[in-house]
């Protein structure tokens, strides 16, 4: 209205045809993006169904990473394609390695003094990470 002192409400008012052009390209505008909202959602279901397809092959690769189908599916007892010589597998129960009184001390000044990562070190002596954090912390009081 600076620019233009001159121009009055009277003379920017749309015509009925323009109005009606510009209601048809609106609705046009509209309707591509109703479709586009449709595809985007349907994208949204196949990759939420993907991910759970995803997450439902790592519990199962978990469960036969922990053993569970081992005892269920090669029994050969009841399998006739597993050579009799096979031996039944199951999970064993692992009894904790002992370390003596040197290997702790080479724990502790691995991780305190070299400061080298738990994890690596409970690998080195065949150990949970919990061990060698355990050991730590005492030998921190």
């Amino acid at each position: 209205m600076k620019d233009h002192p001159d121009k009055t409400l009277e003379d920017s008012k749309l015509s009925d045809t323009n109005i009606k052009a510009l209601g048809k390209q609106i609705t046009n505008i509209r309707a591509n993006l109703r479709l586009k909202a449709l595809e985007f959602e349907k994208e949204e279901e196949t990759s939420t169904k993907a991910e759970g397809d995803v997450t439902s092959v790592n519990n199962l690769a978990a469960k036969m990473h922990r053993g569970y189908f081992k005892s269920k599916v090669l029994n050969p007892e009841e399998a006739d394609y597993i050579p009799s010589n096979t031996p039944v597998l199951h999970r064993t129960i692992h009894k904790s390695k002992r370390l003596s009184l040197k290997e702790k001390m080479e724990v502790i000044h691995g991780v305190l003094v070299r400061h080298e990562f738990q994890a690596h070190i409970a690998k080195q002596y065949r150990v949970k990470p919990v061990v060698v954090s355990v050991l730590v912390n005492k030998a921190k009081k």
